[in-house]
């Protein structure tokens, strides 16, 4: 973390800004990325899919989406494999080409609940079936560092089924009444903050630096059990992450967004873009 970005030399620093900037760090500058190699990956999508929208709408098959989706999910798999076979690099999970299927399944998910809503709803009604198939997919994860071969070629796509397969569920029928006790608005509004979260908490030992390490080491003193003292730097850490993501959301994220909003405004009617996300769970009165 020290070293990011590479601050080593005028050139290096002029590089390594450059690169970052044009979010190409994925490609260019591995060593040095930290985690913001998915943001790359994630402003490459963004570009790519409004492309693959254009070229569908040109021949007239917008409404192949989802056999689009599916389509570049097969072929992010073949480039995973062909690089195994010719040039295969511990790093190469960073690269977009071998990423973009595992954002494609959110896209095929919401064109099929919008258009085949009904039969996602009969499909998922089994749901402690779902969950288990879903877990066994999700299981090598556990196991298998994201540079490791195996992982690289057939984890990651099984990683992604296995979320998908966990979140579709409970889109379709949502979590009963718990997401309306506190503690379930509770974690709603953290998952409001859980981008910003997954954004900063890496650099929250760096941009804390003067008191970090000092309160780490004074909650190891507190206790003699290491285990105790581990759980509480763990909770520690998760808290300042949690801090972190509403700062950054409240005082960053939506002051932009409502600028953009006045900049130019969405044209998804009915949709906040500051307020509560948008639930497909059904309401408990039966509603839609």
């Amino acid at each position: 973390m020290a070293d990011w970005p590479d601050l080593s030399s005028a050139w290096a620093t002029v590089r390594s800004l450059g690169i970052h900037s044009l979010f190409l760090q994925n490609y260019l500058d591995q060593t040095h990325n930290t985690p913001t190699w998915t943001l790359a990956v994630e402003e490459h999508f963004y570009i790519f899919l409004p492309l693959l929208l254009l070229v569908l709408k040109r021949f007239n098959a917008i409404g192949k989406i989802g056999h689009a989706t599916v389509a570049v999910m097969l072929l992010c798999l073949v480039f995973r494999l062909l690089h195994l076979r010719f040039n295969y690099h511990i790093n190469d999970f960073m690269l977009t080409h071998n990423r973009l299927g595992a954002l494609m399944p959110g896209v095929f998910l919401a064109w099929a609940w919008k258009h085949h809503r009904d039969r996602i709803v009969e499909l998922t009604r089994h749901r402690r079936l779902i969950f288990s198939v879903a877990l066994i997919l999700i299981i090598p994860s556990f196991f298998l560092a994201r540079g490791n071969a195996l992982m690289f070629a057939v984890g990651l796509p099984m990683l992604t089924v296995g979320h998908a397969m966990i979140l579709i569920p409970l889109v379709a029928h949502g979590v009963g009444g718990f997401e309306y006790t506190r503690t379930g608005r509770a974690i709603r509004q953290v998952g409001l903050w859980s981008y910003n979260i997954y954004l900063w908490h890496f650099f929250m030992p760096l941009l804390l630096a003067p008191a970090y390490r000092p309160a780490q080491l004074w909650l190891s003193t507190l206790v003699p059990n290491p285990y105790i003292t581990l759980a509480l730097q763990v909770a520690f850490f998760t808290m300042l992450s949690i801090a972190a993501g509403w700062f950054f959301t409240r005082f960053l994220e939506e002051p932009v967004l409502s600028l953009r909003e006045k900049v130019l405004p969405s044209r998804i009617g009915g949709i906040s873009i500051l307020g509560s996300p948008l639930s497909f769970a059904p309401c408990p009165n039966g509603g839609g």
